[in-house]
């Protein structure tokens, strides 16, 4: 059996390796793409129906929206894959905890 500790001293390259394995990003990416163009495509018809009543509003806005955090996810899950959301500052896991938790068959053991 392979343990994993998570406490942050004892190092984070494995548990990395391990998380990355597990959030399966083809799946993740393919779900959040279609559900983005699909809503893209169900704002259409409103996009288009507020530009006839407000001159100035765009037609293609509320399509955008999705379109948009789709390519910041697309964007985040692109710098976390060449590691350089660990570098940031703001986006590191920070220690709450001075327990060694270890995972052993589903079960969680700390000391």
């Amino acid at each position: 059996m392979l343990q994993v500790s998570h406490a942050w001293q004892d190092g984070h390259q494995r548990k990395v390796q391990m998380l990355r394995a597990f959030l399966c990003l083809d799946a993740l990416l393919a779900q959040t793409a279609v559900a983005a163009v699909l809503l893209a495509a169900f704002l259409f018809p409103l996009g288009t129906g507020i530009s006839v009543w407000v001159h100035w509003f765009p037609w293609w806005g509320p399509s955008m929206l999705p379109l948009a955090l789709l390519a910041l996810v697309l964007l985040l899950v692109a710098l976390s894959r060449m590691g350089a959301m660990n570098k940031c500052s703001g986006s590191r896991i920070r220690r709450v905890s001075d327990r060694v938790l270890f995972v052993n068959n589903g079960v969680l053991f700390g000391r």
